[in-house]
Formats: C-alpha cells, structure tokens, sequence
C-alpha cells in the first residue's frame, strides 16, 4: 500500500449517490490533461459504468489493474472500490452510476439479466468488444452526452433508456445460453437482503432476518443468495460494512473505535482482526494511506 498521488473529486466522495427510481443515475463527464498523473477513485453503494471516450488508463477494480481505451468500459460492482489514472496525455471519459434496484425495475425490462456483467469477477469486468461494438458504445455514449446537453422534454428518460441500451449490449456478452434472455431477473428472489444490507450499514443482519425479509427458509436462501452472488450472505454483508469503515477512515472527524462502533462491531479487537482478513492491513494501517489500491506501475 505505497501508492502516491491520489485524488477524490468532490462530486464522487460521497459514500452513497441517494439514487433510487425517481432519480435512478448520476452522470459524471471528465477530461483530464497532462498534468493529471495521479489515481482517481471511490467506494460507494451503487454501480458504476466507466466508460472511454478517448485515450487510455489503467483501471483497478478492487486490487484487480485492467488497462483499456478508446471504447472500452469497466464496471464497478456495489461496495467495489475502484480507481483509474490515464497512461496518455489526455483522457475523456464518461462515467454512469446507477441504481442497484432500480435498473431493470420497469415491468417490460424485466425479462432480462441486467446484473449479469456485475457477477463477473473483476478481472472479467472490462468489455470485450470488436472494434464495431466499441463504435455502438461511443455512439451510445454521444446520445447521452448529447441529450444531458440539450436536455429536452423528457431528457432524463432518454437518458435512462440510452444506458439500459448500453447494459444490455455489455450483459448480452456475458449471459449463457444456459441462462438465456427469457428468464426473470434471479436477483429479484434476494433484493430485499441486499437493500437491507444498503439500509444497515452500522449493524450486522442475521441469517434468519435476511431470509424472512425475502420469504425464504434459512437454508433456501443460502442456496439461492450463493449461486446468484457467487459467495455466501454472512461473507458478502461483512465485506459491505468493511467498506463502509473504508470510507469513514478516510475522514478524520472519527476514531478508529468511534467508526469500529458506527459499523456494528462487538469491540475494536474483532473491528482489526475482520479488517485485516478483508483488507490485508489493520485499519490504522489503511487509515494512514488514505487509499486502498496497489502500487502504481
């Protein structure tokens, strides 16, 4: 944890975006030049498009380093701390936060897997698109430049459609056969566990509360939160509060007893062991690097 140079934009420190179905995305349209050399990144609650109009970066998802350029698109999954720099002399891009709940939520959207992508591990998460299927990205990305520009009657809704337009391009790649188009979001079935977890992040949610709030049986929803996450509920919840104590060591307004006690731990010495077996660092450590990525390279 030696890295230099790293700056938060004021407009992405925040630790949640506020984004649900009335306001579901948040646009963030950047250019940097020469003399912007360091990493730029972020934790937060809801999921984020990167998208490359120009230039090249490299990109880390987690501790995940991913290059790409003109094109391409990384995604940050929910409570993934992510950072880029640009590796040319300058980078525009175009990021996308959106609502975790509400993307897909309209009743004719939701006949598709639109978090298919996110269930990739990170060093999966960069598109892998021939140079025609960048060009529909770009174009994609154009529109929505251009509508927030302009912004017309009923702009916001062109918008949100333009960036289901893009999710399904991206998801398309990545759904099996096996899955297929036809099939109903499986997320559906544990959403209300992850907005729990959303609405709770100074306490930990038990088995039993998790799988009443999704009218399952303990051992069901195990089963089901495991094969559409990828990892167990108790693993993923924790993981969750963790980056929530990420984001408040960053601060200096609060002690590390004060944010092991904001985030629900029985006592500091159970805060440092769980820190460290999910950050590899105490949380003074991390505390004193004001970051949490690699080295640069």
């Amino acid at each position: 944890m030696n890295q230099k140079n790293i700056v938060l934009p004021e407009n992405l420190r925040r630790f949640s975006h506020g984004l649900d179905s009335l306001n579901p995305f948040l646009l963030y349209h950047g250019i940097r030049t020469k003399d912007d050399t360091g990493y730029i990144g972020d934790i937060h609650l809801d999921p984020q498009l990167f998208i490359i109009i120009s230039g090249e970066v490299d990109f880390y998802l987690d501790d995940v380093l991913l290059r790409g350029g003109r094109g391409d698109v990384f995604i940050s999954n929910f409570w993934e701390p992510h950072a880029f720099r640009k590796t040319t002399e300058k980078l525009e891009f175009l990021s996308v936060t959106f609502s975790l709940f509400a993307i897909g939520e309209a009743s004719p959207f939701s006949d598709f897997d639109w978090l298919s992508f996110l269930k990739q591990a990170p060093a999966k998460r960069k598109t892998a698109f021939a140079a025609e299927e960048k060009e529909s990205i770009l174009a994609l990305t154009r529109k929505i430049l251009f509508l927030d520009a302009v912004r017309p009657e009923g702009y916001r809704s062109m918008i949100w459609f333009a960036i289901h337009e893009m999710m399904f391009h991206i998801n398309s790649k990545y759904i099996s056969s096996a899955g297929g188009r036809g099939k109903v979001r499986e997320e559906l079935k544990i959403s209300p566990a992850l907005e729990l977890i959303h609405l709770n992040p100074n306490r930990e949610i038990s088995l039993d509360e998790a799988a009443s709030a999704c009218s399952m049986s303990r051992s069901a929803f195990c089963l089901a939160f495991k094969s559409i996450m990828g990892e167990t509920f108790s693993h993923f919840a924790m993981k969750k509060r963790i980056g929530c104590a990420c984001m408040l060591l960053r601060s200096p307004k609060h002690s590390i007893k004060e944010i092991s006690d904001m985030c629900g731990f029985v006592n500091v010495t159970h805060f440092y062991h769980t820190f460290r077996k999910f950050r590899n660092c105490t949380p003074a450590e991390f505390a004193a690097e004001k970051f949490f990525y690699g080295p640069e390279s």
